[in-house]
């Protein structure tokens, strides 16, 4: 690819080919890397929902996704964003497995919270690029579930365990003063979330801890 840039579609191609996983994940890689002559490729490959929706190629697509977004016609726009206002697939295997491990169903708020989280990390790929209403929703899930962390990713850790998730990151809270950390502290609350991924009491104490870690005595 790097020695024959006009052979970047021959070079995917072959890769897609392939019955493995990784080759199709490979080519995916490619498209992003060398992208010059093969946008037509491109806007096929995110306009097909069986890669949108699957995990074993969530890294690759997103970032492809991410850096292109922006460079496809509004048309191919709409189908993405048409998937996405449709909400995830797995809701109904999620909505089982819940009940077989809690003996009970989430409720109807539970769901909807989960359909909200995925969109939110959906939009977050491309946030940059979203027309005014997606953007005005995108703020919204924003301002209610917190920024997503590296949405590219089906789950991601910094360390060498995975945490509770917080409403604000570390940074997002240095920027207040004592009185509005204060404020903020007494006034929020977490929300119900049978999926686990709402932001927790937990993980916001463990970015507070952090904060306070850095500058001990400002605080």
């Amino acid at each position: 690819a790097t020695s024959s840039p006009s052979q970047i579609r021959t070079v995917t191609e072959k890769l897609e080919s392939r019955g493995w996983k990784i080759f199709r994940r490979l080519a995916l890689h490619i498209m992003r890397l060398f992208p010059e002559s093969i946008g037509d490729l491109i806007t096929a490959r995110l306009t097909e929902q069986n890669l949108f929706d699957d995990l074993g190629v969530r890294h690759e697509y997103s970032l492809l996704m991410r850096d292109w977004f922006s460079r496809i016609d509004s048309s191919a726009q709409e189908i993405i964003l048409g998937w996405i206002e449709a909400g995830p697939q797995d809701i109904e295997a999620l909505v089982s497995a819940w009940g077989q491990d809690k003996g009970q169903a989430p409720s109807e708020e539970e769901i909807h919270r989960y359909k909200k989280s995925w969109q939110l990390k959906k939009l977050a790929l491309f946030s940059e690029s979203l027309p005014q209403p997606w953007n005005i929703r995108y703020q919204s899930l924003v301002s209610e579930l917190g920024e997503p962390f590296h949405p590219e990713f089906p789950a991601y850790s910094t360390g060498v365990y995975r945490g509770p998730t917080s409403p604000k990151a570390v940074d997002e809270l240095s920027t207040m003063t004592a009185d509005e950390l204060r404020a903020y502290l007494e006034g929020w609350h977490p929300q119900k979330d049978a999926f686990g991924f709402a932001p927790s009491p937990e993980g916001l104490g463990r970015q507070l801890s952090e904060l306070v870690a850095r500058s001990p005595d400002h605080y």
